[in-house]
């Protein structure tokens, strides 16, 4: 059996007057209780319960902090998508993650053995993002992360995200779709990532992109499709059209590795000089003075992301310093004061994932 992990975006389900799209939901079970049969199994990421417990609240959401609205609309969404679910004989469970899930391997096997288990019993899991308790530092940011952070860790073949385009505009003015994306880049993000993020869903076009990353950087396929279409779940898996295709990475990972790989994805942020990148790529350890800016929090024995000084992603690694002592290198001019400082190496290439 397939394993296939599907976003839904907050304007999938709900419009921007807080109006229910419940035919369109309805139809998400739909196929999905059709593809069940032809030997496809699913996860669900969804979003939707802030904007739930606006609902809830009516005009008087604005006097509740946003905590309490996620707290109050996931047991309004999840009462939505049991009804809806129900009429296809299609049993739901409800799972509510942190990022701290993902922090250690103990943790993380424990989750993905859970998972498993959904998939021996034919149950299908809904998965959110524990809102109230996700603080900044310790959060996915978004569910279209999340989503492929799940994708990875229960080696789904494919990761669809379901938002309210045909897929990835060419640009601003144009209504051509890109059908294919090789590789996501720092040009690429300028180029398509135009619209303003909208207040109703936390994220936006580059979110999207970066979980497309993410899943790709772990060889799993993403499609960004119109999830307001009525058969575009069942286009995508049975006929292979519809949607911005982006192509995954041929390169396997270990468990080990993908475990890595989300851990740091969230994380905070090492750029480096030519020089260290040349480093690493040959398999060395980052040193200090290869390092020209910091971003993010993170504490000794984080997992970041490394970037060239362009923002791409090179790889990520698990860092020997927090970030408060790596933000003063930002200050050091010069290279022998900085190795005195920083006599260990930030990254071990023992801990380090190339992407």
């Amino acid at each position: 059996m397939r394993k296939i992990c599907i976003k839904i975006g907050t304007n999938v389900i709900l419009n921007e007057n807080l109006e229910i799209n419940e035919k369109q939901v309805f139809n998400v079970a739909k196929q999905i209780a059709e593809l069940l049969k032809r030997d496809y199994f699913f996860y669900i990421i969804s979003s939707g319960a802030g904007s739930f417990g606006k609902k809830a609240f009516k005009e008087n959401y604005q006097n509740y902090n946003s905590s309490l609205l996620t707290a109050i609309g996931q047991i309004e969404l999840m009462g939505f998508y049991k009804k809806i679910f129900e009429k296809f004989n299609l049993k739901i469970a409800q799972i509510l993650l942190t990022k701290d899930f993902f922090e250690e391997r103990k943790s993380y096997e424990d989750l993905k053995n859970l998972l498993d288990e959904f998939y021996e019993k034919n149950i299908i899991p809904i998965i959110n993002e524990n809102d109230p308790l996700s603080f900044r530092e310790r959060s996915f940011g978004d569910n279209d992360v999340l989503a492929a952070a799940i994708a990875i860790l229960t080696n789904s073949s494919k990761l669809i995200l379901l938002f309210t385009l045909d897929g990835i505009l060419k640009s601003e003015n144009s209504e051509k779709i890109i059908k294919v994306i090789a590789n996501i880049d720092k040009e690429i993000e300028k180029r398509i990532c135009f619209k303003k993020r909208s207040d109703f869903g936390r994220g936006g076009m580059l979110s999207k992109l970066r979980a497309a990353k993410l899943a790709s950087s772990a060889g799993i396929e993403t499609f960004i499709i119109n999830g307001l279409k009525e058969n575009s779940i069942k286009d995508i898996l049975l006929e292979g059209k519809n949607g911005t295709r982006i192509l995954p990475s041929k390169r396997e990972l270990t468990e080990k590795q993908k475990w890595m790989l989300i851990k740091g994805f969230s994380g905070g942020k090492l750029f480096i000089d030519e020089g260290a990148e040349q480093a690493i790529l040959q398999r060395k350890s980052l040193l200090a003075v290869g390092i020209k800016k910091v971003s993010g929090k993170f504490r000794e024995k984080d997992y970041v992301n490394i970037c060239d000084l362009s923002g791409d992603l090179v790889g990520i690694g698990r860092v020997n310093y927090p970030f408060e002592k790596l933000e003063i290198l930002n200050k050091i001019k010069d290279r022998a004061e900085i190795k005195k400082k920083f006599p260990k190496e930030i990254i071990h290439s023992n801990n380090l994932l190339l992407l």
